[in-house]
């Protein structure tokens, strides 16, 4: 993901970091979205009910700075 200015989070030059949670939800629907593919199924409407352990080590990500999230199902 690389964040741009249109954002509609982006305040100025920066984004709470809070927001990149969206950014791991998308991640996590496309996953499942191939995955239900793979298997010849049509993708469903998913939800990102709760997150059990989140830590954010900045208050803030740049404008343009690429950040990588990763998907891996655990269960």
């Amino acid at each position: 993901v690389t964040p741009r200015a249109d954002n509609l989070f982006a305040q100025g030059d920066r984004i709470p970091a809070l927001i990149t949670i969206e950014y791991m939800a998308q991640t996590v629907g496309a996953y499942a979205g191939l995955r239900h593919h793979a298997q010849g199924h049509a993708p469903r409407p998913g939800y990102l009910i709760a997150v059990r352990e989140l830590s954010l080590h900045c208050a803030h990500v740049k404008v343009g700075e690429r950040l990588h999230v990763h998907a891996k199902r655990v269960w």
